[in-house]
């Protein structure tokens, strides 16, 4: 906007007071040529058209006359331009006067639609709070309504209080850019802030006196205050029937909705108020711009009025002068014929005009060899002037390279021992010793009579521009020629660089494939020796069941690939859980854990991700038995505890391992499990005992090394829904 109030004017000025300006002071630059061009006619010519009007003798007093003209012309010119500049000059302040009004304008309603706004919402906010303090209480003693919530009930209340004190606070003491109403409007101030009665001093006035004669703002807080020790109490309401919702009731039905209401009123009022007064002001900007609209228009008629006077006065001069006078008279024939004055007044042969109108440099030479005609291209060329240059020898122009070569050509053309016509490129010389590149062209001219030599011409043309433009196509081709060869370079580079990178990117899959990548990156920061401990982690082994009898049945070839699609079908599933780590295969047993690389979360959460991996480890059996046409199961055991040691064994053939108690306990709760199901110690059931699996209690299991624990089989809960639903079909089957 602020860019605006600068920009309007500036153009507004440019477009109405600059060619208005313009105007004037080019037509009174016209009247001002016009003396000038009556004294520089010659004294009979004066005198004749003078007449009576001046002494004939006084020529002095002519060019005085002629300066008084002229300044009273200056001072004509100038008072002008200044009414032209003023005249289109207030037009642009009253416009300005009307921006910067409008603007201030659209301030104030601003204001005041935000004080509406936030004095407006106050009402149905109060009655939001008062209806839900009800809904509330009833809920809580027993209201049989599927519709009352007495949670939503309770949060809505604190939610809408918190509301309604912000827009009161808003409207009274402001808010970001919105300024507070206090002290705008002595109305407003009253309903807020003024008591309507007075309370006599009397000890044994009640809480109803208390906020019967308050202003609104007092109202409001009052109001908060009955809503706050409610909420704080409302385990102790048992009914409706009680002082604090019967005042609550009361002061917001009695005593705060007509305040309200009166303050939003009282604003709209203020908002019409402040309207009516903007249109006597913007009629008033209205009736202002029509009369300066005339004021202009009258300027301009007399302006324009004038200025045909001055010019119809200039024209009376003219007549006064002879028809002879003016046609002797080139400028005043040229202005009266509204053309340029000429320059070039002779005429020459159409050879002289070949020669002097060719943009190519001609020296015409006599047979001897000195400087006859030269054109204004030679000049312009070497800056040597026709009078220096005629009746000067040939070399006057060449450099010294170039003189034996020209001097040798012309002595063959003159004996007849060459071609009348010959072409090269030399080097010229100008008048302050600068060589220039030029291609010449020597034309013998013969007599008509005879074959002889009569005079010879020399064409030259510079060469300046062709020899850069040369030396740039050759400098362009040979920065083409560097950069293709660098490109060349560049995407060889680039080419060995990705070579490079891809190799060290398949190394390092072939590594993340054997070790964790955390492993595999600090290997690559050059740690060795790696190792660390592990408070808590879960631990998974599964192993397939019967898998001997299996590959009885198969090829060894057979074995290997539906043994490696078994295992990779798992890891398919494992990439699905960021915390868990596969650790290595045992012949048929696939051995991983989760938690090793987060020790910072919690327990329970390796465990849960370690138990959704069995489960989907289960249905990814189901799956690969109908392609592999089996009946493959596999015994899961899991067991979570620590601490683990983990680390990088051997060197050459690094290989990632873990130890400790808890995998051995891992491995026995496998061995013990029962086909299809996923077995889990007591440490591992405390931490997912309350989260979504169906877990049963199988009892004490002997461990062997361990003794009898108690384990857990683990299913997922949906399962459970499924089977409880099945069996109460089968019951109403049977029914």
């Amino acid at each position: 906007m602020k860019y605006l109030i600068i920009i309007i004017p500036i153009v507004m000025f440019c477009i109405s007071a600059m060619p208005s300006c313009i105007f004037v002071l080019l037509f009174n630059n016209e009247l001002k040529s016009l003396p000038v061009m009556f004294r520089e006619l010659d004294a009979s010519a004066r005198k004749a058209a003078a007449g009576s009007l001046a002494s004939p003798n006084d020529e002095v007093g002519e060019v005085k006359n002629t300066k008084e003209s002229k300044e009273s012309i200056n001072a004509s010119m100038c008072s002008s331009i200044f009414i032209t500049f003023i005249i289109n000059l207030a037009p642009i302040a009253l416009i300005l006067g009307e921006i910067f009004y409008s603007k201030d304008l659209n301030e104030r309603f601003g204001i005041l639609h935000g004080w509406l706004y936030y004095g407006s919402s106050r009402a149905p906010q109060l009655a939001e709070i008062t209806m839900n303090s009800v809904l509330s209480i009833l809920a809580l003693t027993g209201l049989n309504a599927r519709f009352v919530n007495y949670t939503e009930q309770f949060n809505a209340i604190q939610t809408k209080l918190d509301q309604l004190i912000e827009n009161n606070d808003a409207l009274l003491r402001g808010k970001g850019d919105l300024p507070p109403c206090f002290e705008y409007d002595s109305g407003i101030d009253s309903i807020h802030y003024t008591d309507v009665c007075t309370i006599d001093d009397n000890s044994s006035a009640g809480t109803h006196d208390a906020y019967r004669c308050a202003s609104l703002n007092q109202n409001i807080i009052t109001f908060q205050g009955f809503v706050n020790e409610i909420l704080k109490k409302i385990d102790l309401f048992t009914s409706l029937d009680s002082d604090v919702m019967y005042h609550l009731i009361h002061i917001s039905n009695n005593h705060m909705f007509q305040k309200i209401m009166a303050s939003s009123d009282r604003i709209a009022e203020v908002s019409v108020e402040k309207y009516d007064s903007a249109m006597n002001v913007l009629m008033v900007f209205l009736i202002c711009g029509l009369i300066l609209s005339i004021f202009i228009l009258v300027c301009m008629f007399c302006i324009t009025k004038k200025m045909n006077g001055e010019y119809s006065a200039a024209l009376v001069l003219i007549r006064r002068v002879q028809p002879q006078s003016i046609i002797t008279d080139s400028h005043l024939t040229n202005y009266l014929l509204n053309k340029e004055s000429q320059k070039n007044n002779f005429e020459m042969t159409l050879s002289n005009a070949v020669i002097f109108n060719s943009d190519d440099s001609i020296i015409c030479l006599s047979k001897a060899g000195i400087i006859e005609i030269v054109n204004p291209a030679v000049t312009k060329l070497l800056g040597f002037t026709p009078e220096q240059l005629l009746g000067q020898p040939t070399t006057t122009l060449l450099a010294h390279e170039s003189t034996d070569v020209v001097m040798n050509q012309l002595d063959l053309m003159r004996n007849g021992q060459s071609t009348n016509v010959y072409e090269d490129h030399i080097i010229c010389t100008t008048d302050n010793d600068t060589q220039i590149p030029c291609h010449i062209t020597i034309l013998g001219i013969k007599n008509e009579t005879d074959d002889s030599i009569s005079s010879i011409v020399i064409i030259l043309h510079d060469e300046t521009d062709a020899l850069d433009k040369q030396k740039e196509a050759e400098e362009a081709k040979r920065t083409q020629e560097a950069e293709e060869a660098k490109r060349t370079q560049e995407a060889e580079e680039a080419k060995r660089t990705q070579e490079a990178e891809e190799a060290k990117k398949q190394s390092e899959n072939l590594l993340y494939q054997i070790l964790p990548q955390d492993i595999v990156l600090r290997l690559n920061q050059g740690e060795v020796d790696i190792s660390f401990t592990v408070p808590s982690a879960s631990i998974i082994f599964i192993d397939i069941v019967r898998f001997s009898e299996y590959m009885a049945t198969l090829t060894p070839q057979q074995t290997m690939t539906n043994l490696s699609q078994i295992f990779a079908s798992i890891d398919v599933t494992g990439s699905k859980y960021p915390l868990l780590t596969k650790i290595k295969l045992i012949g048929d047993v696939y051995m991983a854990a989760t938690g090793l690389f987060s020790p910072d979360d919690q327990p329970k959460n390796h465990a849960e991700a370690i138990i959704k991996f069995g489960l989907d480890a289960l249905n990814e059996l189901d799956d690969l038995n109908m392609k592999l046409n089996s009946n493959l199961a596999v015994r899961i055991g899991v067991n979570s505890g620590g601490p683990i040691l983990a680390g990088v064994l051997g060197t050459d053939k690094p290989v990632f391992d873990i130890i400790g108690d808890t995998i051995n306990v891992a491995s026995r709760l496998q061995s013990t499990c029962v086909p299809g199901q996923v077995q889990i110690s007591q440490a591992t059931y405390d931490l997912v005992h309350d989260m979504d699996f169906f877990i049963e209690p199988r009892g004490e299991v002997f461990l062997k090394g361990k003794g009898k624990q108690q384990a857990y089989l683990v299913k997922p809960k949906i399962a459970s829904v499924f089977k409880s639903t099945d069996y109460e079909f089968s019951d109403q089957a049977k029914e």
